[in-house]
């Protein structure tokens, strides 16, 4: 399992503020998808998210992954990621790979 931290605002990102950073793009493609791109293609990511973002969720079934589960957070806290990990691997019993995607 690979737990992937994207639900935060951007808020530091000037005008790129309305897009979540892990799908601007790094060398012509999402960061998202360089991230997930390293792993094997059995993986399975959880992937938490803005409450309000569904243009991540969109990338990810546009890419045809199909081994991802998203974990909606609520109200994330700016700059403090543990909340969102939590949630993430609440009921994770195995090892995991953990990433942020910015």
């Amino acid at each position: 399992t690979v737990v992937i931290l994207a639900a935060g605002s951007g808020t530091r990102m000037g005008e790129y503020k309305f897009v979540p950073k892990c799908l601007l793009p790094y060398n012509g493609t999402a960061i998202l998808h360089h991230i997930i791109s390293k792993y094997p293609s059995n993986s399975r990511f959880v992937i938490a998210v803005n409450k309000d973002d569904k243009d991540i969720q969109d990338f990810v079934a546009a890419m045809g992954y199909s081994n991802v589960e998203f974990v909606k957070c609520e109200n994330p806290v700016p700059g403090n990621p543990l909340f969102d990990l939590l949630a993430c691997v609440k009921n994770q019993t195995t090892p995991f790979f953990f990433t942020v995607a910015d």
